[in-house]
């Protein structure tokens, strides 16, 4: 009842309404995402790992970071709060007051994460690594997805089962361990079709306090570009059309890299 329909509308015309083969597909990755590319990628560049950028101010050719790392352009791929702080520190002008406003007003939603460690691979149920659950808080049934490790292909894991909460923040209220047996009678009532589930060797409950931003009607979501040439915004809360999700971060990366290349021929051309 909060949500904005002009997003998904985007969404649904993306996916539903898209021509083009496989657009509705879902993807789950069998393994950590970053041996998609990144650990290839980051063999032919020059990173300071563990490195939090804390301070970026102007310098003759571009800017510094941290007082000691001079580049002539830079992506901001944090999220708003931290892109207020750091931003903070560049000269001030009406735009630049405008912009730290607009990140400054963003709301939050929570994610919530039970893993549950079994004794072994639950293969009695259904043969599929992803299934929906019925979420009904008022009944105390807060789960909405079910990931089954034992059918995630090639799994290094196949004995974890993962249960997710979006927009957690009623079942964040609870005490953990009220929180944690919550889910799992309501995994135990959702799954009773599939037998027994093996015993339960470790469970962890992880709550991403600011997990997504709120995409209410009305929010101010910045473009890419910003008030000082040659830096430029990334992440899923800048303005791409989408929620808050993997492909709204990809888009405003390629834009922001767009304007970066863009730049740089200009100076070189």
């Amino acid at each position: 009842n909060e949500a904005d329909a002009q997003i998904m509308a985007n969404v649904l015309k993306d996916s539903m309404g898209n021509p083009q083969h496989g657009a509705t597909d879902v993807l789950i990755a069998n393994d950590l995402l970053e041996t998609l590319w990144t650990t290839q990628a980051c063999q032919t560049l020059q990173l300071q790992m563990s490195t939090p950028i804390r301070k970026i101010t102007e310098s003759k050719n571009g800017f510094y970071l941290n007082d000691c790392y001079e580049h002539t352009a830079v992506i901001l791929a944090i999220p708003p709060s931290g892109a207020k702080k750091v931003l903070a520190e560049l000269p001030e002008s009406n735009d630049s007051k405008a912009l730290l406003r607009e990140l400054a007003a963003f709301e939050y939603r929570q994610i919530a994460t039970l893993w549950v460690e079994l004794a072994r691979p639950w293969h009695a149920l259904s043969n599929k690594p992803m299934l929906m659950l019925n979420d009904d808080p008022a009944q105390q049934a807060y789960g909405q997805w079910l990931f089954n490790h034992a059918y995630i292909k090639n799994s290094q894991t196949p004995n974890l089962l993962a249960i997710i909460v979006s927009d957690a923040g009623a079942l964040a209220s609870l005490p953990r361990q009220e929180a944690i047996t919550s889910l799992l009678n309501q995994l135990a009532h959702e799954t009773g079709h599939a037998g027994p589930m093996p015993a339960i060797k470790g469970q962890a409950l992880i709550i991403e306090k600011r997990a997504t931003f709120a995409a209410k009607p009305g929010v101010m979501r910045p473009a890419a570009a910003t008030p000082w040439r040659g830096l430029w915004l990334a992440g899923d809360w800048t303005d791409t059309g989408y929620p808050a999700v993997l492909e709204g971060a990809i888009r405003s990366g390629q834009t922001a890299a767009r304007h970066v290349l863009a730049t740089r021929d200009e100076n070189t051309g």
